[in-house]
């Protein structure tokens, strides 16, 4: 066990990635802050290299089979102690707007138990192609949710030990919308949402990644859905679906211009 910390980053990699040593540098940067530590969780046959590169980072070995979400639980169970949670793709970025995110969350630890920001998509080389679409209104959050709609994402969010270990962290048994039943599952739960202004990380888009699986996603999600607990009602989840695409509309219409799609869903296919 490594020692206590105010904010674990879990970072799940194959250790393969090219991007990999800029979410290093990313970490690093955010932690010059007070109590932030991030580990790596990555398969054993990469974890000799990734401790020889960056000796100063725990490497934990993931269980075989666990797939990318429970790397994510392994990591979590790595601290014996820690205040908030966070986790990032080996391919993505933590913005400077990452620092005012987690001094919010230090300034207020008991006002909710996820905090969140905005997040953009990148290219393959890093250049901007859109702003993702994000709930300004936290009150809406479990209406959008109940709606299929992500009302932010993980590379922008914080999480509270308390409501990880409340529900349990991630479902492994799922392969790509763990995120989406985590959510699900914390606004089931009560969980109390803050939302920060301000670009706090950065979403890669690139051929192959997960994301891209986009009919096996939408079938996990519906199941998550049929499954839940989340219970709001139809006109509630409308007028919060009206709201949210409303006030995303230049978002969107950005993503339009600089992307040719529409939905979120068609730059994951493509």
């Amino acid at each position: 066990m490594t020692d206590v910390s105010a904010l674990l980053v879990v970072i799940p990699t194959l250790g393969t990635s090219p991007h990999l040593p800029s979410v290093i540098d990313d970490v690093g940067q955010v932690s010059r802050l007070a109590g932030v530590t991030a580990v790596l969780v990555a398969p054993e046959s990469s974890c000799g290299a990734l401790r020889k590169e960056w000796p100063g980072i725990p490497v934990i070995c993931e269980t075989p089979g666990g797939g990318m979400y429970g790397a994510i639980n392994l990591g979590a169970e790595s601290l014996a102690d820690w205040d908030w949670l966070t986790w990032i793709n080996d391919d993505d970025r933590l913005l400077h707007g990452f620092e005012d995110l987690w001094r919010c969350a230090q300034a207020a630890p008991a006002a909710a138990d996820v905090w969140y920001g905005e997040v953009d998509y990148i290219g393959l080389e890093g250049g901007k192609l859109a702003a993702m679409p994000v709930c300004r209104r936290p009150v809406d959050v479990p209406a959008l949710l109940a709606a299929g709609l992500a009302p932010f994402t993980q590379q922008g969010a914080l999480i509270s030990r308390d409501l990880w270990r409340r529900i349990g962290g991630m479902d492994a048994s799922l392969r790509i919308a763990g995120d989406f039943d985590f959510w699900i599952r914390a606004a089931a739960s009560g969980a109390r949402f803050r939302f920060v202004p301000g670009t706090v990380a950065a979403y890669r888009m690139r051929p192959g990644q997960l994301s891209g699986g986009v009919a096996q996603a939408r079938r996990e999600e519906e199941a998550v859905l049929r499954r839940c607990n989340l219970a709001v009602g139809r006109a509630r989840r409308w007028m919060a679906s009206v709201r949210f695409r409303a006030a995303n509309l230049p978002r969107i219409i950005q993503r339009i211009r600089r992307t040719g799609r529409l939905r979120s869903r068609q730059i994951y296919a493509h």
